[in-house]
């Protein structure tokens, strides 16, 4: 655990609730899921796939601008843009609320009005976030989900969970909903209502002072920083502060919490330096396990809920440590450096061409919905590391889920010796197509010196 210099008062509620579904198997002892008896759960396993790199590319080194480029880049985004998620979740389709009944009209058109769009971009002031907190489609912390009694719908798919962001990272504050208690917001990856009480504002003085320090990139997940009366936040894989000193064992880092919405307390942590660096770390096949252990304790959060990850974010977090930036979505990560066509190819097709240019554990594997790492061979078998919900079952007519639930070292081939597995669903067969993420960095700095 984690203490501050500084004494500060920090009281954070957290809310807790419960709901029932019926899945055709929710609880499954993994010696019933072959790769997860057979395969290690480990990343050493694995890592003498990896060709280690010892240099930084001189892309790797600007990820800090892309860190801060919400603070640095003018909006240009119009209002009609932003409010696409009105446009996608109303009234004329059926979706639910937290009792399983249908949400009505009336729920739809008190969101648009508290979403209060007339003020857009109004305020157009930096902030930072104070705690972990979500980002949401929709002012609210209502649920919306799809039929509940659908597999792999229902709780917890809340389609109004857009994604999750860490404390203490930089935001521009659009406006706020009508009763005050939202703020519209951009962040370096996505766009959302967030609560009032989880950010502060900065001064634009203070702002390019946290900015233009020099910065320290943190690898530990989860760590609770607390001071004597109490809980502040926990560190999260990818976060970055401002450094205020070092020695010999220790960062002095500078970290925020907030008296009220325009007030900003300044405090100093500690950090151990072997959880931190004042730049990204090389992938070199140390560093590689050592971000993996931390990411492999994740159980699956649909859109970073409870602050939890699902596929797409465990993939960013992982590639994040590296001073790699990837968008926040399956669909756009895929398209992150050189993309390989899958799609169309028999199944054996697909593995040879993996085997033959994937570059192991800097290539994603990428199918609609869903992302994996390309972790190479093990006795002959292409594994990956994922985090994901569950596996598709099929017996006639009737679907169903095999809940896994969190992340794990699979084969393509996961799920497969199940009962009613579905051939049809399996990952290889339903395989787009893979991208080596770290030839996107070549390709800049290829451009960069010309």
């Amino acid at each position: 655990m984690i203490r501050l210099l500084m004494i500060s008062a920090a009281l954070l509620l957290l809310f807790g609730g419960c709901a029932q579904k019926r899945f055709e198997v929710l609880d499954l002892n993994d010696s019933e899921v072959r790769d997860l008896k057979e395969l290690p759960q480990n990343p050493v396993a694995y890592i003498k796939n990896h060709q280690e790199h010892s240099e930084l590319s001189a892309s790797q080194l600007e990820y800090e601008k892309k860190y801060y480029l919400v603070w640095n880049t003018p909006v240009d985004v119009n209002v009609t843009e932003v409010m696409w998620p009105h446009r996608i979740y109303n009234a004329s389709r059926a979706f639910y609320g937290i009792n399983l009944k249908r949400l009505e009209s009336s729920f739809y058109e008190r969101m648009l009005e508290r979403a209060n769009f007339n003020g857009y971009m109004s305020i157009g002031k930096k902030a930072l976030t104070v705690r972990g907190t979500d980002i949401r489609a929709f002012p609210t912390s209502r649920v919306l989900l799809k039929h509940p009694n659908k597999p792999g719908e229902g709780y917890p798919f809340d389609y109004l969970q857009n994604s999750y962001i860490a404390a203490n990272k930089p935001l521009l504050v659009s406006h706020f909903s009508d009763d005050k208690k939202w703020a519209f917001v951009f962040s370096s990856f996505t766009s959302g209502w967030v609560k009032n009480e989880d950010l502060v504002f900065l001064t634009e003085n203070d702002a390019n002072v946290w900015m233009r320090a020099k910065q320290v990139h943190l690898f530990q997940d989860k760590e609770p920083i607390v001071d004597d009366e109490g809980y502040l936040f926990e560190l999260r894989i990818g976060m970055m502060l401002p450094l205020v000193d070092e020695n010999d064992d220790y960062y002095t880092l500078l970290a925020v919490k907030r008296r009220d919405l325009y007030t900003p307390v300044y405090k100093k942590l500690k950090i151990q330096k072997k959880y931190a660096s004042t730049k990204p770390l090389a992938f070199s096949n140390d560093n590689i396990v050592k971000i993996l252990f931390q990411l492999q304790k994740s159980v699956y959060g649909w859109g970073g809920m409870y602050g939890e990850r699902d596929c797409s974010a465990t993939m960013r977090d992982y590639f994040a440590p590296f001073g790699i930036w990837i968008g926040r979505n399956s669909s756009v990560q895929a398209k992150a450096g050189r993309v390989i066509e899958l799609d169309g190819l028999e199944e054996d097709a697909k593995k040879a061409l993996i085997k033959k240019e994937a570059v192991p554990f800097e290539t994603l594997l990428y199918r609609r919905g869903h992302i994996m790492l390309y972790l190479g061979t093990y006795n002959g078998k292409i594994i990956v590391f994922q985090n994901l919900w569950g596996i598709k079952t099929r017996k006639g007519e009737q679907t169903g889920r095999v809940v896994i639930g969190r992340a794990v070292y699979s084969s393509l081939d996961i799920g497969r010796g199940v009962a009613y597995y579905d051939e049809e669903s399996s990952l290889i067969k339903k395989l787009k197509s893979m991208n080596i993420v770290t030839l996107m960095a070549e390709k800049e700095d290829d451009n960069s010196s010309e």
